[in-house]
């Protein structure tokens, strides 16, 4: 059975290149600023209160942000890598 997958377009910073030619520049998707320290206190106090809510926990990998690693640890997830988990 042939399922059609769906196609998701993604906006690159870089217009694409004639047929046939490839460069890394393509391959840059647009990445949004980091937050200011306000937005950034305001994101973790929303993140803790989604997570109280929803009764749940916050499990990170080592190669995500800082922030979000002690985050994890600060409300009971953890912080590891897939092998470990």
């Amino acid at each position: 059975m042939n399922a059609v997958m769906p196609t998701i377009r993604v906006e690159y910073e870089q217009p694409l290149a004639g047929a046939g030619s490839c460069s890394t520049h393509e391959a840059w998707a647009r990445v949004p600023a980091e937050p200011t320290q306000a937005e950034r206190a305001a994101l973790k106090v929303r993140i803790r209160e989604l997570l109280k809510a929803r009764n749940a926990v916050m499990v990170s990998h080592y190669y995500v942000h800082p922030d979000l690693q002690d985050l994890a640890e600060e409300t009971g997830g953890m912080v590891s890598d897939s092998l470990e988990m």
